[in-house]
């Protein structure tokens, strides 16, 4: 009788965490203009530009070399923070990120177009065109991200 009780509050247990988990893997994500992020990284929604799936952009320099299109390959310095000022991943002080367009986030695969070498550009990214519901690396799930990315070369393919 008692190993049959110890079995039972083991399985309830068990249970507990795997719903507690659920509801914290499940739960919504808050949307950019609910959040409140912190003062250091200086948004201003209302000076950003919103495009229809919800991502922000903000040119704070505009570059004078060739501008981002599709099937681009580009390099770029990037810092990586959360709403709360966070710093995620930077690669400043290290080697440019290089990548074709297409085969990054759906923020950054987004965010780019138009964007010209030399220019410097802040993104806020949705969740959805991020790391999703799953986070990956140092991202939490349904995490809002912000970008400043400083983009050193545009290669036309």
């Amino acid at each position: 009788m008692r190993s049959t009780l110890l079995r039972v509050f083991a399985i309830a247990a068990v249970l507990a965490a795997v719903a507690c988990s659920v509801d914290k893997v499940t739960s919504p994500p808050v949307g950019i203009e609910e959040t409140n992020f912190a003062s250091s990284l200086g948004v201003d929604l209302d000076a950003m530009t919103r495009s229809s799936t919800g991502l922000y952009m903000l040119d704070k320099t505009v570059g004078t070399g060739p501008a981002v299109a599709a099937g681009d390959s580009i390099v770029a310095f990037y810092m990586l923070r959360l709403p709360d000022g966070r710093l995620l991943q930077s690669n400043y002080g290290g080697a440019p990120f290089g990548a074709r367009m297409g085969t990054l986030i759906p923020g950054w695969n987004e965010g780019l177009i138009g964007m010209q070498a030399g220019g410097t550009r802040r993104l806020i990214v949705p969740p959805a065109l991020g790391y999703g519901s799953s986070g990956g690396g140092s991202v939490p799930p349904n995490a809002i991200l912000v970008f400043d990315l400083e983009l050193e070369k545009v290669v036309k393919d």
